[in-house]
């Protein structure tokens, strides 16, 4: 099939000739309406004034005239209107000034050729699409969607903008051109012509970052500035189906940053025929031109299709015959000058099919994708039984916590971030939907997705939800760089699509399209769907009513249940960046109703920057009301916040749902449709927006239905030092409800509490939830301060949302004083009072049974004390020692460690051990071996590396550092350049597995050697822990003494040391028992609720026999001066500072 292409000559060739040199002999003649504009020509580099109009023909006559008088013959009237379009885009607002003011300004003066009412025309027509929203127009220009954009070239202040000479009828454009070509034109050039001039212009500006985009411009830039004052005629063409050109005197091609869509290629002419060849751009307009002689373009175009020999053709086009003749005939004879418009271009592209550069690459980063999650959007909303536990089993998603934590170490690169332009996680429908939601036009390659095992089709491959993989979107340019960055931390990254500028998206497998859909059927969202809705009337008394008549009652019922068993489940010290820990005060007891968090920056940062999260949800109340209990769970989310010291203006929601199958019964449409109008109201009255959620309307199995569930999140920044928590800090204090009738009321109560907050007047805050009195016994918990009431007018058992209860340290006159606390460790409401270890004790039962925090009494036990006198010293001193960190896969407190090396003075330096293939290892272990030769310190950080099992927990550590050659290296910084190592909660099994503690030497291990298992209590253990010093034999503990208490974040399911009776006299007689758990009194035990694990004589931690080695299950990295501000304690052992002064003495 011969394709037809966009010749100029096939126009009306004499009519464009005619108007052509009518309008130039106006031009001579000073008659033309040209407007001579006096704008700023720098501010116009970067801020665009668009149109479109359609293409021309210009002659060379034409050109000739105007040459003669484009230096002198310029209108003289300013141009004030389209000064105003410059002033409005310099502000950002060019989409402000509706269609017609831009067609206006655009077309005044152009009247007197016979072409003004066309012009205007073609302007309304293509305008309708300007951007009515100032925020759509913040690229400066007019929304042009698969149209021309042109900008006016600035010719020193005074900038000439022509008529339209011709037209011509819709054609097809490229919308690539080939890398290959340009090379070859950029090698074969004669000299440089640019579209413009020097002095802040693209073309100018952008050769250097244009050479690293492999288009290898740098060697123009001096031709460039040395033809600043060609005359030029340029014009841009854009995306396929475009249609039209423009053509203009002094025009400088857009590349880019016109709605996404405008200019990839750009053709000039001057007194020498010229091809432009530009490459897509980024945010800002950037571009290359090359100029070329007609008479070499032709040998090259021969060339690049022939293959260099003459005849012969390509697609049925003979290049040494009449084509080429029809081709180039009127732009090379007779003296006349045809725009060259994109002939060439489109002739290569599409006819010859050199390949063409595409927009972006698509790559997929992280884990390999398998048959586990495909159907799992769909099968979370399927009505199950227990057969889908056999027949469904593979629609559930399976997590990989170790990849995900490599992903997040590569997204806090801020260099690679930087390259991201667009990215997705992977959930619901898989690559399609990840990768179909990145752009309109995509080409996927199912082929290149990598795959956890054989036999995948494409159907699979496009579907399946396998996790923790990403998308992400970058410049061609970059991927490279991306791809390599992933590889540096033991990632897979590799091209799967390309963003193409057709808006289809299509996917490929086996060489065969398997779906082709245009974005407009894509962004249909499916069929239209009705459903009717009806809201039923709520009997709302009973959630007036009190839900207890005591204390008693209240401190051992479901609702006010300690959740302490469930929340010690989970890490809640992770990152070091944990101002409130879950529990607080001196036992841990009281809840913190608010997470709080430094915001969490890399090591050799520092930031006082926090947030704070709560949350909201009355599952009675929204089953009694959905639409009051999802209001009074937005009251309640943001008053915790308030509570924690956060300013109740600056909070932003979201909203997590979960409701029944809707059906088509209006009764159940009803309930999430009154929830949501509940959420309104409440966000209107507290002028706080909701800008995320979740929702899931499947919460049906066979006849059971789930309550109706909205929970209500909240989040806001502040200072960590504005943090406030809720256990009673002091006896005597006088404790306020500041708490309001309507919403005017509440927020002046909260602005009343935050006022004193930022004043350090309060010592504590509660926002209640179940009533007062929940809140004050709660409040007294965590340091058994006690609380007497003073009010008892008031119902201490009625829910009270939006109200919060506050221990101040000064009496105020415009809150409610409801009564003191007390150093009698009881709660007195009037007659209603108990002790607190009473209240405590039947808060805890309720769930004990399902998430235990206790175990069986397992008795006394020794409190260890060794005194050492003199330490192990170094040969050699070091200014500042190099500390080693190696992160394996599943490592977690790698930039913990490393903060707290660096602090104290180390060179801290992680080392990625990688493992995706074994080349990979092999690597790994010779770079590695490597550093350590040059290292003083190896110290191996905590995470879930191997699987978090006695017999997995630690395995790859362990023989990474037994290959000979590691080994070796090890070796010889322990016992010949007396080196130190230290081991935290994964690496302290890593070195009991070694050997290394408490042997001092890596060597085969058996079953009479100590080690790690599951704690007794069975499941996982977070939480602050006291530690004793029992020995400083060791230099890192060298700035300690024997008994002093040190309080440690521990989180580990298997942290139980175990030894034999004959080896723990061994280790206690050589000091080599270096820590021990401690009660509040200060000595070593074995209650559960502070030897978290049951270690055998409650040991935390051992040396090897010289104390070089240390390995222990606290983490003492974990510090800073904003941490745990709810906990008391002494948290820095000095363990990395003693470290340091070690190789200094």
């Amino acid at each position: 099939m011969t394709r037809r292409l966009h010749l100029l000559g096939r126009g009306n060739a004499n009519e464009g000739e005619h108007q052509s040199e009518r309008y130039a002999d106006g031009v001579a003649s000073g008659q033309t309406g040209a407007r001579k504009l006096g704008v700023d020509g720098t501010a116009l580099a970067r801020q665009h004034l668009a149109g479109s109009v359609e293409a021309v023909e210009v002659t060379g006559e034409f050109l000739g005239k105007v040459r003669q008088t484009e230096r002198g013959a310029v209108a003289s009237a300013a141009g004030d209107q389209v000064g105003e379009l410059v002033e409005l885009t310099r502000k950002g607002e060019l989409g402000r000034v509706g269609q017609q003011r831009v067609i206006d300004v655009l077309t005044d003066g152009l009247g007197g050729n016979g072409l003004h009412a066309h012009l205007v025309g073609l302007l309304r027509r293509y305008v309708s699409g300007t951007a009515q929203d100032g925020a759509d127009a913040s690229v400066s220009v007019l929304h042009v969607v698969h149209r021309v954009g042109v900008v006016a070239l600035l010719n020193g202040l005074d900038v000439e903008v022509d008529h339209l000479v011709g037209a011509l009828g819709d054609e097809r454009v490229a919308s690539g051109i080939g890398t290959d070509l340009v090379d070859e034109l950029l090698q074969g050039h004669h000299g440089a012509l640019a579209l413009g001039h020097t002095d802040g212009l693209a073309v100018a500006q952008q050769v250097d970052e244009l050479a690293q985009q492999n288009l290898k411009l740098s060697g123009i830039a001096k031709s460039v500035a040395d033809a600043a004052d060609a005359l030029d005629v340029a014009v841009v063409v854009g995306a396929p189906d475009v249609d039209d050109v423009v053509d203009a005197l002094e025009l400088i091609p857009v590349i880019g940053n016109v709605g996404g869509e405008v200019g990839v290629l750009a053709v000039g002419l001057d007194q020498d025929a010229v091809l432009v060849i530009a490459q897509v751009g980024g945010a800002e307009p950037q571009g290359a031109v090359l100029g070329i002689e007609v008479a070499h373009l032709v040998e090259l175009l021969k060339s690049a299709v022939n293959g260099g020999g003459a005849g012969g053709g390509f697609g049925g086009f003979d290049f040494n015959g009449a084509d080429m003749g029809d081709i180039f005939g009127d732009i090379f004879g007779g003296g006349s000058f045809n725009v060259i418009n994109f002939l060439f271009v489109e002739f290569l592209t599409l006819v010859v099919g050199l390949p063409m550069t595409s927009l972006a690459v698509v790559l997929l980063l992280g884990g390999r994708t398998g048959r586990d999650g495909i159907g799992g959007a769909t099968g979370s909303s399927k009505s199950h039984n227990l057969k889908s536990l056999s027949t469904m089993a593979s629609e559930v998603q399976k997590g990989n916590a170790p990849e995900e934590r490599k992903i997040q170490r590569l997204f806090r690169d801020s260099a690679v971030t930087r390259l991201i332009k667009r990215c997705n996680d992977f959930g619901a429908g898989g690559v399609s939907v990840a990768i179909g939601e990145l752009a309109d036009g995509l080409r996927i390659d199912l082929d290149a997705v990598r795959k956890k095992y054989d036999g995948l089709d494409g159907t699979e491959l496009a579907i399946s939800e396998s996790q923790e993989r990403m998308a992400v979107v970058v410049a061609p340019e970059d991927a490279d760089a991306f791809i390599a960055a992933a590889e540096s931390e033991n990632l897979e990254a590799y091209r799967v699509a390309v963003v193409t500028e057709e808006a289809r998206m299509v996917m490929e497998w086996n060489g065969t399209v398997i779906a082709d859909l245009s974005r407009d059927f894509l962004n249909t969202n499916g069929a239209v769907k009705h459903a009717g809705v009806r809201v039923a009337e709520k009997d709302r008394a009973a959630l007036a009513k009190p839900r207890f008549r005591s204390l008693r009652e209240m401190a051992s019922s479901l609702k006010c249940a300690s959740r302490r068993g469930l929340v010690e489940r989970f890490d809640s010290t992770i990152g070091a960046g944990s101002i409130l820990m879950p529990f607080g005060g001196r036992t841990q007891r009281t809840p913190a109703q608010a997470m709080a968090a430094v915001f969490p920056v890399l090591p050799g940062q520092e930031t006082d920057q926090a947030s704070v999260m709560a949350w909201g949800c009355d599952p009675e109340q929204t089953c009694t009301d959905p639409y009051t209990g999802a209001y009074n769970a937005v009251y309640t989310s943001m008053a915790k916040l308030v509570a924690a010291g956060a300013d109740y203006k600056k909070v932003y929601l979201s909203f997590q749902e979960f409701f029944e199958k809707l059906r088509n019964e209006p009764e159940r449409w009803g309930k999430p449709f009154s929830a949501l109008l509940g959420t309104v109201d409440a966000q209107l009255e507290l002028g706080a927006a909701a800008i995320g959620g979740k929702d899931s309307m499947s919460g049906t199995f066979l006849d059971l239905d789930v309550p109706p569930t909205l929970i209500s999140f909240a989040i806001a920044p502040l200072k960590t030092g504005e943090v406030l928590s809720p256990e009673f800090k002091e006896a005597g204090h006088p404790v306020y409800l500041f708490s309001g009738t309507d919403a005017d009321s509440v927020k002046a109560a909260w602005e009343r509490l935050h006022d004193l907050a930022l004043a350090g007047k309060v010592r504590a805050a509660w926002a209640v939830e179940n009533g007062l009195a929940e809140g004050v016994m709660k409040m007294s918990f965590g340091n058994e301060i006690g609380f007497a009431a003073e009010n008892t007018v008031l119902d201490w058992f009625a829910p009270m949302p939006g109200a919060i209860v506050a221990e101040l340290s000064d009496e105020v006159s415009d809150a409610v004083r409801i009564g003191v606390t007390t150093a009698e460790k009881a709660i007195a409401l009037g007659a209603d009072s108990a002790s607190i270890e009473e209240l405590a004790a039947l808060n805890d039962a309720v769930l004990e049974a399902v998430y235990p925090t206790k175990t069986r009494d397992s008795g006394t036990v020794e409190s260890f004390s060794h005194e050492t006198k003199t330490r192990v010293a170094p040969a050699v001193k070091q200014v500042r020692p190099k500390a080693l960190i190696p992160v394996f896969p599943g490592t977690n407190c790698e930039y913990d460690t490393q903060r707290a090396l660096s602090e104290a003075g180390a060179d801290a330096e992680q080392f990625i051990v990688r493992n995706l293939t074994s080349a990979d290892v092999a690597d790994s272990v010779e770079r590695f071996a490597a550093a350590v030769r040059t290292a003083q310190m190896i110290v191996i950080p905590g995470g879930f590396s191997g699987g978090d099992e006695p017999d997995g927990s630690a395995k790859l550590i362990t023989a990474f550092f037994r290959n000979a050659a590691v080994r070796e290296q090890v070796t010889a910084l322990l016992e010949q350049r007396d080196g130190l190592m230290l081991g935290i909660c994964n690496g302290f099994q890593a070195l009991i597995k070694l050997g290394l503690v408490p042997y001092g030497r890596i060597m085969d291990t058996d079953e009479s050697f100590p080690t790690l298992t599951y704690n007794v209590i069975g499941r996982h253990q977070s939480k602050l822990v006291r530690t004793r010093v029992c020995s400083t034999r060791s230099p890192w503990l060298a700035g300690t003494e024997v008994g002093d208490i040190y309080t440690v974040p521990i989180s580990h399911g298997e942290g139980r040391f175990l030894a034999s009776q004959e080896l723990i006299e061994q280790l206690a007689a050589n000091g080599q028992i270096a820590t021990q758990y401690a009660g509040l009194d200060g000595y070593a035990t074995m209650d559960t609720a502070f030897n978290p694990n049951g270690s055998v004589c409650a040991i935390e931690g051992i040396t090897s026999p010289d104390g070089r080695v240390f390995g222990k299950m606290g983490h003492s990295e974990r510090i800073g001066p904003a941490l745990y501000r709810n906990v008391p304690g002494t948290y820095d052992m000095h363990l990395f500072a003693s470290a340091v002064r070690y190789f200094k003495k």
